[in-house]
């Protein structure tokens, strides 16, 4: 009660010094938030109990200053993952966001993945994206990304090794690929039958969409080769 009357009084540092000794956490929250004490209001996630509802508005008042990482540890402890992925989408924490989609098997993760790679991809990190797509088991993506920066490289004919790297790259990304759906189509502990089979090459035709560079995954590779042989000569 003596909280209340100097927080009526908008004398709040006084009020959350009362709450404190009556234990009054919702209170508390309230001061520590108005008067951005923030250090106190991260205290306040370890003495709260697992799955308390003030740990997800403590969560949602770090999230609104953006403090991303004190907002994850609130949400985590309150038992939300998902709202602690997007308080990191929010604030463009994308690999944080990915580790924690990963970590808690969330099943949005495949949209988390996407947007990641498209900031990267918008920030010209085109490698980053490609050992992105990789960690995600994206081959196709991988594949596509490195063959395409090949062919661009490849184009300007000022560095065919690199060239021929990046598709030598893209080749094992196309293999994995398809070792992967032949895998997805095969009965457990058994062979694929021809109906699988086809179901297979289908699938494998709609993933490399028509690609030429996918379709003959090294080609690139041994054609940027010959290239630098005939340099050689």
């Amino acid at each position: 009660q003596i909280g209340d009357y100097f927080r009526e009084r908008q004398k709040t540092a006084k009020a959350a010094q009362y709450y404190a000794q009556a234990k009054n956490m919702g209170a508390l929250v309230s001061c520590y938030y108005a008067l951005e004490d923030f250090g106190g209001l991260e205290r306040l996630i370890g003495a709260l109990p697992e799955g308390s509802p003030l740990l997800q508005d403590i969560g949602q008042k770090f999230s609104s200053v953006g403090m991303s990482t004190e907002a994850v540890a609130a949400y985590l402890k309150y038992g939300d993952a998902k709202a602690a992925i997007d308080s990191c989408v929010q604030q463009h924490q994308w690999a944080s966001a990915v580790e924690l989609a990963e970590a808690h098997s969330y099943p949005g993760i495949q949209k988390v993945l996407t947007q990641y790679a498209s900031r990267l991809l918008s920030q010209g990190k085109q490698m980053h994206a490609v050992e992105l797509y990789r960690k995600a088991s994206r081959y196709t993506d991988a594949a596509k990304l490195l063959s395409t920066l090949g062919a661009e490289v490849g184009a300007s004919r000022m560095n065919p090794l690199r060239a021929k790297k990046l598709f030598v790259l893209a080749a094992p990304e196309v293999e994995r690929m398809r070792k992967k759906m032949l895998t997805m189509q095969a009965p457990e502990g058994g062979t694929q039958n021809a109906a699988q089979t086809l179901a297979s090459l289908v699938n494998q035709d709609t993933a490399t969409g028509g690609d030429k560079w996918l379709d003959s995954a090294w080609k690139g590779a041994e054609a940027f080769h010959f290239l630098l042989l005939a340099q050689r000569q």
